[in-house]
């Protein structure tokens, strides 16, 4: 069964990143086809993180497709409005809505058993509550019988823009329409977490200071968790109780199958 990875957004995108760096270190990579390319879709409304992320990729591992980094050419200013319904004068065709679902299309026909689409997205901004509500809607409404989760990440209490909350309402209010499942992130709790382990914290900030990057990175780590399977390490403990054999090994069960049979014989 294959599964779709659909980021939407500034911070869908900056999250999703993170977890296909993660996944590129494991030994097994559940979301890529067999050539090598994730089964990924990049959306966003403008495209300086989408061409950031991509040459990041191409100068590392490659694992991005090219034809899948959609972007467009104007943001959606924080607006749930702009980023459901498009902006005016777009056309059908040329909607960011009809680009990343063609995209998806494709992804799916590239796939042996298409099983459903994980949408990394943020209820804050226009393109992430917006578009993702309106992605997620239409994806349900062409594929009925895949499943689709959200993995929706909310805004801090306090934020920058006004109309966040407004924004969460909305979204929120369409995922659990259409949504299998949503994983909810909230930013709160995120930080909150990061600054009472201080393990997490980047080695790149001494200071102690938390950035973006360190909550991407503590998301992105718990999707992983939940998303990617175990690879190297049940090998390890595999190889571990062949070789010892007496440690609740398959050697023990063996052994105590042939001192109860020498019992039973000496009984006899």
């Amino acid at each position: 069964m294959s599964s779709i990875v659909l980021l939407v957004g500034q911070c869908g995108n900056q999250v999703g990143h993170e977890l296909m760096g993660l996944i590129d270190k494991s030994d097994t990579h559940p979301l890529s086809h067999r050539d090598g390319k994730l089964r990924c879709v990049c959306v966003d409304s403008e495209s300086k993180v989408i061409n950031h992320n991509y040459r990041e990729d191409t100068r590392s591992s490659g694992l991005y497709r090219e034809g899948n980094m959609i972007a467009g050419q104007r943001g959606r200013g924080n607006n749930w409005a702009l980023g459901y319904h498009g902006l005016s004068g777009e056309t059908e065709e040329t909607s960011l809505l009809h680009r990343a679902m063609e995209t998806v299309r494709k992804e799916v026909e590239r796939c042996d058993s298409y099983a459903g689409t994980v949408v990394v997205h943020s209820l804050t901004g226009g393109t992430g509550s917006g578009l993702g509500s309106r992605l997620v809607e239409r994806i349900r409404d062409t594929y009925p019988l895949a499943h689709v989760m959200s993995v929706a990440v909310s805004p801090h209490s306090s934020g920058d823009s006004p109309l966040q909350h407004y924004n969460s309402l909305l979204s929120l209010s369409s995922l659990q329409r259409h949504a299998d499942g949503v994983l909810l992130f909230n930013n709160d709790d995120v930080l909150h977490h990061i600054t009472t382990h201080t393990s997490l914290v980047s080695r790149h900030k001494p200071s102690g200071s938390i950035s973006l990057k360190d909550m991407n990175s503590y998301i992105s780590a718990s999707l992983a968790g939940v998303l990617q399977p175990l690879g190297s390490k049940p090998k390890r403990i595999k190889g571990k109780a062949k070789e010892k054999g007496c440690k609740g090994g398959v050697g023990e069960l063996n052994d105590k199958k042939t001192k109860k049979k020498k019992l039973n014989q000496s009984a006899e």
